[in-house]
């Protein structure tokens, strides 16, 4: 809650995003009126919330009890230091 912290906060557009780094919750917005489901932005995690990933760590996949498994939820995580290709675009 310090000055500089919230002065941090505060974004004149999406552009001052760019390039940051974020560790947020994704739902999804069921479709309506033949629009297709959506990611929906939930929370943005903070390092007290328990969920948090720290930036370079893979995330941890949940799987809906009964779901079968993806093959994100039973892919083994990236080694520290390497970049995802996707990353670099």
């Amino acid at each position: 809650m310090s000055p500089e912290a919230q002065q941090r906060r505060n974004i004149s557009g999406v552009n001052d995003l760019t390039s940051m780094e974020i560790c947020a919750k994704v739902g999804i917005k069921k479709g309506t009126n033949g629009y297709a489901d959506s990611n929906r932005l939930l929370a943005a995690l903070g390092p007290s919330n328990k969920d948090f990933v720290p930036a370079g760590q893979a995330p941890v996949v949940h799987t809906p009890a009964g779901a079968p498994p993806t093959p994100q939820a039973s892919a083994q995580p990236a080694a520290a230091g390497v970049v995802p290709s996707w990353a670099n675009r």
